[in-house]
């Protein structure tokens, strides 16, 4: 029986998920805090839901989506908006999303 893992999939019931903690050194005394995590659930054999985020000093990221599983393959959906402050507190937002 051939057997080929989807990736991103998580079996029903299953959480995954990873968290990131840490500190940016962008110029000489600028050191800049971060946060990081990712978290995905497999609702059932064809389905998992996704959510993530990253944050730091001025800039926070969000994102959401899924995998859906089918006999032809796999089809992933993720949607991320940030929000950014630039120099001069000038406000920078953004849309994204990904089809695979």
């Amino acid at each position: 029986m051939p057997y080929s893992s989807v990736p991103d999939s998580v079996r029903p019931g299953n959480w995954h998920y990873s968290l990131a903690f840490g500190r940016v050194r962008q110029y000489y005394d600028i050191e800049n805090r971060f946060f990081e995590g990712t978290f995905q659930h497999g609702v059932n054999n064809t389905i998992t839901l996704n959510l993530g985020s990253r944050s730091a000093q001025r800039y926070q990221a969000w994102l959401a989506g899924g995998v859906w599983a089918t006999g032809m393959g796999a089809f992933g959906l993720n949607a991320t908006w940030s929000n950014a402050r630039a120099e001069h507190n000038e406000r920078q937002q953004g849309w994204r999303a990904e089809l695979s």
